[in-house]
């Protein structure tokens, strides 16, 4: 996953992460929580990349 897109929401950050392998995304208001969200992503529908990460 490349670093997190940063747009500006009203009066505060949005982060957009996005999946190199297929068209999933989620939007959050902060890195980790987007780091949370592809992790949990990987694992369950890209296990084979997960487990090399």
């Amino acid at each position: 996953m490349d670093e997190p897109n940063r747009s500006v929401g009203v009066g505060e950050d949005v982060l957009l992460g996005r999946c190199e392998r297929c068209e999933w995304s989620v939007t959050a208001g902060s890195h980790s929580a987007v780091v949370v969200a592809y992790q949990d992503h990987l694992r369950e529908r890209h296990p084979e990349a997960w487990l090399r990460g």
